[in-house]
């Protein structure tokens, strides 16, 4: 008997089907690459059908719509932060000048000041985002196999949404 968030599922009840539907609901994600939101709408459909007829399915969709939740709540921080760096270098670049009514702003380049070699910052984000992507295909990929051999997996980094 496996413990899972105080939850206990009998793995020798878990049919062959049960198993495959909770592996394909991970597998599902990668539909992310085909479907735009497809990593969130293929294993929601999958996990609405299937939820009522196993506590093993339910507990794998829940786990792979809450890793998905969660990266898109994560991307969306890093967008953010990456727009607001961006903004901030682009304004040294022409040190703009803004006005809000009655003050001005001025951004000049020896002010904000990030970096002299812009390279180096996209090389990072490069760098960053290849080890993002090869991480998702791991944990994905590592859920959808031990959904397969009757296990629930624990994605990390995951807020659970859905409980």
């Amino acid at each position: 008997m496996n413990i899972y968030l105080h939850k206990q599922i009998e793995t020798a009840m878990i049919t062959v089907t049960q198993k495959n539907v909770a592996s394909m609901m991970h597998f599902s994600t990668f539909s992310k690459y085909f479907i735009p939101f497809g990593n969130l709408i293929c294993p929601v459909f999958l996990w609405v059908f299937y939820k009522n007829n196993s506590e093993f399915e339910d507990e794998n969709g829940k786990r792979a719509i809450n890793y998905q939740l969660s990266q898109m709540l994560y991307g969306f921080v890093v967008l953010i932060v990456l727009a607001t760096l961006s903004f901030i270098y682009l304004t040294n670049l022409f040190a703009l000048n803004f006005t809000f009514d009655d003050m001005d702003f001025y951004i000049t380049p020896d002010k904000f000041y990030l970096t002299d070699k812009p390279i180096w910052a996209i090389f990072t984000v490069v760098i960053l985002g290849l080890g993002y992507l090869v991480f998702d295909f791991y944990v994905v990929i590592r859920a959808g196999l031990k959904a397969f051999n009757g296990e629930v997996y624990h994605y990390p980094i995951t807020i659970p949404f859905i409980k």
